[in-house]
């Protein structure tokens, strides 16, 4: 468990670098599919990574919890004023700064819900669940 524990902020950065290279994978998956030329290869990738950048990211849905696991830790761990690591500190750091666009997504989605559920709550009469 201390193993873990010490090497927190590298597993979180891996974790989430481990998001941003799916589409790069799925990109040259599908262009090895294609036929294998280099610059349908980039063409894939590219517009690959520039849907998930541009929509809700569906090719790394699933790992979007441990990014925001991963984010969150890494807040947490950059409030800390205890010494540390600079190396820690740096994926800290990293691992913040490329889970950032997740933690929108993820703000983003729970304050539509909330909206939602304020709107068209069950308990309320005359709600989106009650005619």
């Amino acid at each position: 468990m201390m193993a873990v524990r010490a090497r927190r902020p590298q597993i979180g950065l891996s974790v989430v670098l481990a998001v941003y290279w799916v589409p790069v994978l799925v990109g040259l998956r599908w262009g090895l599919w294609a036929g294998g030329d280099p610059i349908e290869i980039a063409q894939s990738i590219g517009a690959i990574v520039q849907q998930d950048f541009l929509e809700l990211p569906i090719t790394t849905l699933v790992l979007a919890p441990f990014v925001l696991a991963a984010a969150v830790a890494a807040i947490l761990a950059l409030r800390q004023h205890a010494p540390r690591p600079r190396e820690a500190f740096v994926a800290d750091g990293l691992t913040l700064l490329f889970g950032l666009p997740y933690l929108l997504w993820g703000l983003y989605l729970a304050v539509a819900y909330l909206v939602f559920f304020a709107q068209c709550s069950p308990f309320r009469p005359g709600s989106c669940f009650i005619y």
